[in-house]
């Protein structure tokens, strides 16, 4: 017996038939940015700070990496605390 409705074969299939769901619905693509992120086990890499192993383990092509680094580097300029 499936745990799924008869009328579904899996809940993932309708995104795999109609994958333009992922853009247009928030709650969608909130979830599967979470199961991406789970599936690579991203958040470790995040919190570690380590954006050259988060961008192999993404798959985002090496001449973005230069980019990334300066974004984040001006992201920690504005988000983290002054030291004093």
């Amino acid at each position: 017996m499936s745990k799924y409705p008869k009328n579904v074969v899996c809940p993932l299939f309708s995104l795999i038939v109609n994958p333009d769901r992922v853009k247009d619905e928030p709650f969608t693509y909130i979830d599967t940015a979470g199961w991406f992120w789970a599936k690579n086990k991203l958040l470790v890499i995040a919190d570690s700070n380590d954006i050259a192993q988060m961008t192999r383990r993404i798959g985002a092509m090496a001449p973005m990496l230069e980019q990334m680094l300066n974004t984040l580097g001006r992201l920690l300029q504005i988000f983290q605390p002054e030291k004093h």
